[in-house]
């Protein structure tokens, strides 16, 4: 009886040191949360707060600023003091769904942002909306078990051995790793999706190198892709890498060790067998990449469509810059995405988003 006395103890004393590690990330979580919000104000407020109420302002908004609440769920419950386990059972279940809420914005998001560089083609954004769906309402579903699986006992139960504070964990399955595969699959379809773009349109402009036309009033240039489609480009894979990084990280930490066998991933290089306690780990962290990356994406678009509103109204009336069709409906899915609307070429996108 007193070994299995120890061992229990054991067994608590080592969930109490995984705790602590989850504590650790949450807390670089809510860091690097607050210090994106310093860089990042200045431009919040040149470029959303003055500009007129649109569905992308809104959006904004709501992946921004909903994370400073879920992360203050998540810092209570790691921090509370002699937390009861109905308390930690409420608080895991608010900041589960307030994280997958603030994901689907964040994937709107991106679903916005992949539309617009391919052109909003009516295939693209029903298959995107599509996979929205498969991905999300699943995830969704794991998550509900995934949380009723969840068990909670007072962390006064270890006495002098802890200092009171946060919820400790007893019992929880394996279906959040499921939750974690159906985002990573979103992520890849959209990184696929744009390197497609990529590839196609650098395909086109070696296939035609920079001409100059001859019009009876203009000289007409084919120049270099405009710095909003550089921009759609490259924050898209960068953010994407990161985002898919992150879940790659998360599946196997996200395993669990059930009757001896360990639940593991092909795709994912580095296994990594851990207790119940981490498969939340970097939940907090996923919750803040999302909402930071989907935020500066829009801030990013917004910038860089309003400097060519301005170098638009400087330039010579003698030149028109024409772009490739292709590269053209990319800059004008843009445009709209951002709201600011760059010469005649734009003035059908006013009231659409």
């Amino acid at each position: 009886m007193d070994s299995q006395l120890k061992a229990e103890l054991g067994r608590l004393l080592q969930t109490r040191k995984h705790m602590n590690m989850n504590t650790y990330l949450d807390v670089c979580a809510f860091t690097i949360l607050v210090y994106d919000y310093t860089l990042t104000f200045e431009y919040e407020v040149k470029y959303m707060w003055n500009s007129k109420c649109s569905l992308i302002k809104v959006l904004f908004f709501a992946t921004r600023y909903p994370a400073f609440m879920d992360m203050s769920l998540v810092l209570y419950h790691q921090f509370g003091h002699n937390l009861s386990a109905d308390l930690c059972s409420q608080l895991y279940q608010a900041t589960g769904w307030m994280f997958i809420g603030g994901v689907a914005i964040a994937m709107v998001i991106i679903m916005l942002r992949t539309w617009a560089i391919w052109g909003r083609m009516k295939t693209i954004g029903c298959g995107l909306v599509s996979l929205f769906i498969i991905t999300l309402a699943p995830a969704c579903t794991l998550l509900a078990r995934f949380i009723k699986s969840l068990s909670f006992i007072p962390i006064s139960t270890l006495g002098s051995l802890t200092d009171g504070r946060g919820c400790l964990v007893t019992r929880a399955d394996e279906t959040i790793l499921g939750g974690y595969i159906c985002l990573t699959v979103f992520d890849t379809v959209i990184v696929l999706l744009t390197i497609i773009k990529v590839i196609r349109l650098r395909k086109r402009r070696k296939a035609s190198s920079s001409t100059t036309f001859k019009t009876d009033r203009h000289v007409v240039h084919s120049k270099t892709l405009s710095t909003l489609v550089v921009t759609m480009y490259r924050d898209g894979l960068l953010y994407y890498v990161v985002l898919l990084g992150t879940f790659f990280t998360s599946v196997p930490v996200a395993i669990v060790l059930i009757e001896g066998k360990v639940l593991s991933v092909v795709s994912v290089v580095i296994l990594l067998a851990v207790s119940i306690e981490f498969v939340i780990l970097l939940m907090a962290l996923q919750r803040v990449t999302y909402s930071v990356l989907s935020a500066r994406i829009l801030l990013h678009i917004r910038k860089v469509a309003s400097v060519n509103e301005w170098q638009s109204s400087l330039g010579s009336m003698t030149k028109l810059v024409i772009r490739r069709p292709e590269e053209m409906a990319t800059e004008t899915g843009a445009l709209e995405l951002s709201r600011v609307g760059v010469g005649v070429q734009l003035s059908d996108m006013e009231g659409r988003l």
